[in-house]
């Protein structure tokens, strides 16, 4: 070979090498931390990245909120990334980007006396700051919100508040508490004592009320699609199961799933499969249909690598 073709060789080689470069990078969870001016703490949070992450392709979002005494590791205690991995590899979902971050046992809400502002730190802070670092599609269409127990009611809530920020949710065994639920509770509950630190009092805890917020909003209001599952020996399903009906009298666009279950990771293994094919085909309206690299790329280097060969 002479030394001409040994050159377009090499060039055609370097041409190449984004492909093989993607084609072997592997997904990760990772753990990130930002520091909260509002919050005056840092706040950790894991970030899945999907098989063959790149800059190059803007990606759909899912924020994944935790349970009570959980953190931002607590999906993949659940197997949710083996789970990812393995619908993104077989295309049963297209690859996104999942975010959890801590949050404590705040109820995803600002603290009653102004001295934990969760919900202003997540939207003012969090969102855009994980937006910006990563390769994030920041159209309403591309982000969705979910969550487990305390993190479904989190996602609940939020999908009612800020509306225009997510196309789906979906809340997984949900603390979807009735409006007079510190009217239920004895003072010595432990739950009433937390709801209290949290909430304050009655009032406040009614104006975060997903029930209340629904039921006050006119027919039609809420349009996005949501997937709510929990389990029949669940000891919030007392609890939870009203709201389906309110949902309902709301003409909100729900599916329920109400079968057998309790409030535990067994419950919440078997339905976090269904739960990505929901969020995958509510969410991923605008994302390449090809899911590992953008296709302008893909053709351009192809056909530069084409010409050389056909010229070598």
């Amino acid at each position: 070979m002479d030394k001409l073709k040994r050159i377009k060789l090499i060039v055609m080689l370097i041409l190449l090498l984004p492909i093989l470069l993607l084609c072997h990078a592997d997904s990760d969870a990772q753990k990130y931390t930002i520091y909260s001016n509002i919050l005056s703490q840092d706040i950790e949070y894991s970030v899945y990245k999907p098989d063959g992450y790149s800059d190059e392709i803007k990606y759909p979002i899912v924020y994944l909120l935790h349970g009570m005494d959980g953190d931002c590791q607590s999906f993949y205690q659940c197997g949710m990334k083996e789970i990812l991995d393995e619908y993104i590899k077989n295309k049963t979902i297209r690859p996104t980007l999942f975010v959890t971050p801590n949050a404590f046992n705040s109820f995803y809400v600002d603290k009653y006396d102004g001295t934990f502002n969760y919900e202003k730190f997540f939207f003012e802070e969090f969102i855009p700051t994980v937006e910006n670092l990563f390769s994030v599609d920041t159209n309403q269409s591309n982000r969705a919100i979910a969550g487990i127990s305390m993190g479904g009611y989190g996602a609940a809530l939020y999908s009612l508040k800020h509306k225009k920020l997510f196309s789906a949710c979906s809340p997984m065994s949900p603390a979807l508490l009735p409006e007079n639920t510190l009217e239920l509770l004895g003072d010595d509950n432990d739950i009433k004592k937390l709801l209290l630190s949290v909430f304050g009092n009655e009032e406040y805890f009614k104006q975060n009320n997903f029930n209340v917020i629904v039921k006050s909003s006119s027919k039609g209001t809420f349009t996005m699609p949501y997937r709510v599952c929990i389990g029949k020996q669940d000891y919030l399903y007392q609890f939870v199961i009203p709201s389906k009906t309110i949902m309902e009298n709301a003409e909100m666009n729900n599916y329920w799933y109400t079968g057998d279950g309790s409030h535990d990771v067994d419950f919440w293994k078997s339905q976090i499969p269904d739960t990505l094919k929901f969020l995958d085909q509510k969410v991923l309206d605008n994302t390449d249909s090809s899911g590992t690299i953008d296709n302008g790329i893909i053709s351009l280097i192809s056909v530069m690598s084409l010409i050389l060969f056909l010229i070598i």
